[in-house]
């Protein structure tokens, strides 16, 4: 708190000001308006992961990066590479978080989550968080916020990397990239391999990256990207030896040996752009194919679900600062169990979403305003209205107020709707029963709040802190609608309400231009109660707080060093039966060393070969971030980057 209250003498304080430039940030975001806006112009509920950030935490897949933002979000890592790996922001669940790659949708519609493991930050060149509701822009799902990762545009330059490490992990990848008069186009391969921390944990995975690019001047710009996956991979499922029962060992075991899952996914998008005197026009079309099949002899399973989403939308941004956009959008999913027949489908059903959408940017003086309002039309689940609005008063130059509030909803699951009838029989240690979809599931809805303040210096200090609330309703969960004891029948119903309010602070200062350091405080009350319930309970995974410290430095020698330091309180909460469930406490330190090396006539570092080093859990911590899936101890990698 110290570097925040000399934040504020300072500001007070108009002869050393005067002194110093304002310092502005060079990020430019697009996801908080859907057009270009620089950083500082913005609330203070919209984060950045640059491409050197990325770097610095040599992170292989989207979820990586995003656990380097720490206390923004919270990843749910359930083990290496392959492993399940979902966001939460400011405490939600992983299904009220939208996650897009360059405005396309990610999410799941089978269970609503998008699984980060699947994206390589290869073609990554930075990830936007918007922290709170945010379906005005974007519609469903964007009940906590949006995660919005932005791909490479072409550049002429070559590169190669090759890595290794613990668990005989590999890595390959070729990035060829091309610029020529008015046409682009953008490479990217890549192999990754792991023989996995536990017992059947292996993965291989490869990927494709292309983006394509022409400019017709007068005729506007059109531009391609299509990303490939597949990857085969161990699912050993969970482990419930206590911590301190660790011995190399046992928590290695897998509960399930012989689990296995393919996936594959092609996903492309189609944009056009062009000029129209001072109104912009964007039109684009996407796609998402993904199949997955989870494998399970000995368990009896072999289920094959098949999802497809497509759409397209336009935009028209006016000199007036004014948007208006309209889009049309589809999902389908398919799945079998193919342990019964491979011709049997117990899931087969499609959904429609139409959508326009309205936003007017307004600036008088030091105050901007942006004022937003979304219109959705579900085959469903019927309408939604969704407004949002959004101040930031720069108070002095290097000062700034902002606020927000908005509404946000989340639509029900293939699942939700359509899970098939499935019934059991009674046996010597349970009851009989069954399961069934609920096609009356009305969406799940936010009221969201957040005021923020942020005070930079040009090349000393940056700092900001934003108070939250959120207000959730209609959540839907499973639950036991049967009175007869002897029989259990779940069905899932808008039945349950929650709330998440908190404090997000971070410093970050610069003690030289090549030597800065931040520190990072979260805390978060995240309580839910369901119908008949009078009292809210802590809701499972909720942080109560989380600290963050981290140092860069770098040189002109070429060497870089990125220290980074995460702490993480005990995890309590009851199950539906009173029962306590506990995560402990842990702090985990990595490092990333990289060298690079000089080479004549080399006019950029970005350029220049590098060497690099990376350790992570230096002191071989053992910890959860979800029940039952142990995380590896101290682990390390190495390799190199070569550009041409």
């Amino acid at each position: 708190m110290f570097y925040l209250i000399a934040s504020f003498i300072l500001a007070s304080d108009t002869t050393h000001t005067e002194q110093l430039p304002v310092y502005k940030l060079d990020e430019v975001v697009v996801t908080a308006t859907r057009i270009s806006n620089a950083l500082y112009n913005l609330p203070t509920n919209v984060t950045v992961i640059t491409r050197d950030m990325i770097i610095h935490s040599n992170a292989r897949t989207a979820a990586e990066a995003i656990e380097y933002a720490f206390g923004v979000t919270e990843v749910g890592n359930q083990g290496t590479r392959g492993a399940v790996r979902n966001v939460r922001i400011r405490g939600g669940a992983t299904n009220q978080v939208l996650v897009m790659i360059d405005g396309q949708s990610l999410n799941d519609v089978s269970l609503g989550e998008a699984d980060l493991d699947e994206i390589l930050t290869d073609y990554v060149e930075r990830i936007e968080i918007i922290r709170g509701p945010t379906s005005v822009l974007y519609g469903a799902n964007a009940l906590g916020g949006v995660v919005n990762i932005i791909t490479k545009n072409p550049e002429s330059a070559a590169d190669f990397q090759i890595s290794g490490g613990s668990f005989f992990t590999q890595k390959y990848s070729a990035n060829i990239s091309m610029k020529q008069n008015k046409r682009d186009a953008l490479f990217i391969v890549s192999r990754d391999a792991s023989d996995g921390w536990r017992k059947n944990s292996d993965y291989g995975g490869n990927d494709f990256f292309g983006k394509f690019g022409n400019n017709f001047e007068q005729f506007g710009k059109l531009g391609f990207r299509f990303i490939y996956h597949n990857s085969e991979f161990g699912v050993p499922g969970q482990n419930t030896t206590p911590i301190y029962e660790y011995d190399g060992s046992q928590e290695k075991e897998a509960q399930s040996p012989d689990a296995r899952q393919t996936r594959q996914n092609e996903q492309g998008q189609l944009e056009y752009e062009n000029n129209i005197g001072n109104t912009v026009l964007q039109v684009k079309t996407y796609s998402n194919i993904t199949n997955k099949r989870y494998e399970y002899p000995t368990g009896f399973t072999d289920a094959l679900t098949q999802t497809h989403i497509y759409g397209s939308e336009a935009q028209i941004n006016t000199v007036y600062d004014v948007i208006l956009g309209a889009g049309v959008h589809r999902d389908e999913c398919a799945r079998k169990d193919l342990t019964v027949s491979p011709s049997k489908i117990d899931i087969d059903e499609n959904t429609t979403n139409r959508s326009a959408f309205l936003q007017k940017i307004s600036s008088i003086g030091k105050i901007s305003t942006i004022l937003g309002v979304r219109y959705d039309k579900h085959s469903v689940f019927g309408e939604e209205t969704t407004p949002h609005a959004s101040i930031v008063y720069h108070i002095l130059d290097n000062l700034k107020f902002s606020a927000n509030v908005g509404s946000a909803f989340r639509s029900p699951t293939f699942e939700d709707l359509y899970s098939p009838y499935s019934s059991w029989t009674a046996g010597p240690t349970w009851i009989a029963g069954d399961t069934k979809g609920n096609t009356d599931l009305k969406p799940e809805k936010s009221w969201g709040y957040d005021i923020g303040i942020e005070f930079r210096i040009r090349n000393i200090l940056s700092s900001q802190i934003t108070l939250f609330k959120n207000d959730i309703t209609n959540l839907i969960q499973w639950a036991e609608v049967d009175p007869d004891p002897n029989y259990e029948k779940w069905r899932p119903s808008n039945v349950g309400k929650a709330y998440n309010q908190g404090v997000e602070l971070k410093i970050t200062q610069w003690i030289l231009p090549n030597l800065e350091h931040s520190f990072q405080y979260n805390c978060l009350e995240n309580k839910g109660k369901k119908e008949g319930q009078e009292d809210y309970k802590t809701l499972p995974y909720t942080i109560p707080f989380k600290l963050n410290y981290m140092v860069n430095y770098t040189n002109n020698a070429g060497l870089g060093v990125n220290i980074n330091a995460n702490f993480t309180e005990q995890v309590i909460w009851e199950d539906d039966f009173g029962a306590k469930d506990t995560l402990k406490s842990y702090t985990l330190v990595d490092t990333r060393i990289g060298q690079k090396i000089h080479i004549k006539n080399q006019k950029s570092d970005n350029r220049m070969p590098e060497f690099f080093f990376i350790v992570k859990n230096i002191f071989d911590i053992r910890y959860q971030t979800r029940k039952g899936y142990p995380l590896p101890g101290r682990n390390f990698s190495i390799g190199a980057t070569v550009t041409l």
